[in-house]
This record gives C-alpha cells, structure tokens and sequence, in this order.
C-alpha cells in the first residue's frame, strides 16, 4: 500500500498543510518544532491508504532516534493539540531521551499539546503565548458496551493524567492535579 501525507484542515473544510521539522542547529542541539495538531497514523476509509503523520509519536520517535547523540533537545511548541495517547507516546520518547530538553511555547500548548511540556527540564513561554488544559472528552459512536468501555477510558486516563509531576518537580514524589 501506498503512504500518503497526513492531511489536516480547517474549520471550513480547507487543506492546511501540517507542520513539523526537526533540525540538528549545533553538533549538540535539536531544534524540534511541532506546530500542528497531534494526530496518528491512520488510514483512509475509502482508498486503505496508509497516512502516515509527521506528529505521530512514531515519527518523533524516529527523529529522536536519528539524534540520539544530542546533548539539547529544544521543544517549539504551537498546537491546537490533538491526540492524548500520540502526545503520551511523544512525552514517554522525550523523557527516555537523556539530553536537557527546553521547551518554547511560540502560540499555543493546547490539550494534547500541553502534555509535552511536561517531558522537559524547562518551559518558556513567550508573551501572549498560552497552555490551555482541560478535561478530557472523546467523540464516541458505538453499541451499550462500546460506549460505557470509553467511558470508563476517558475517565480512567483523565485521572492519571491530572496526576503527573509538574515538570518542576519531574522525578519526585510531589503532584499536581488540574481542576
């Protein structure tokens, strides 16, 4: 089967093109950028075509991958957010990685997105950027079972997800919870 381009739009129904790029700067720094939504890889309904996504956990991966020798990973996040499990995939692959990471919010940490900042060592915020978190919701379509099975997901992840050490307080016993 064929891989094509992940395609993302807008409220009107219009293409946007999706953004990632990742550049090693120096010989010990990797400028990450994420500025589009957070999505899987998936197929099309129609045609089984496999789309593969740029900001899917499995792509960061293998760009963390290629750069494994980095002693700086700097984070440019602008994101409307997207997928909890591809941005609890992507914050797994940060934190195993051993070099410092420094977060940038450019725009928006959105939903989804917000998670990421909690895989680095250090977030900075530019003025008149914002993180905006909420409760987790899921569009659900399916029998009685299908539905109270996601229901009990949703409500399963949200409570460990408000749980997780603010990234000040990465690898300590201490906990934030989100209201």
């Amino acid at each position: 089967m064929k891989a094509i381009r992940q395609r993302t739009v807008d409220a009107h129904g219009r293409p946007v093109r999706q953004m990632i790029e990742a550049k090693q700067s120096v010989d010990t720094a990797l400028e990450l950028y994420i500025y589009d939504d957070i999505e899987p890889d998936g197929r099309n309904w129609w045609t089984g075509e496999v789309i593969e996504s740029e900001t899917s956990a499995a792509a960061i991966k293998a760009v963390l991958d290629e750069h494994k020798d980095v002693d700086q990973i700097n984070l440019y996040v602008n994101s409307r957010g997207g997928s909890v499990l591809e941005a609890m995939g992507i914050r797994a692959h940060l934190l195993r990685h051993p070099a410092k990471k420094t977060a940038y919010v450019d725009g928006w940490a959105a939903s989804a997105a917000s998670f990421l900042l909690t895989a680095c060592d250090e977030v900075l915020m530019l003025t008149g950027s914002m993180q905006m978190l909420h409760s987790m919701w899921i569009l659900m379509a399916g029998n009685a079972a299908e539905l109270r099975k996601a229901r009990q997901n949703v409500s399963s992840l949200g409570w460990r997800i408000v749980c997780w050490p603010r990234p000040s307080t990465r690898g300590s016993s201490r906990r934030s919870r989100l209201r």
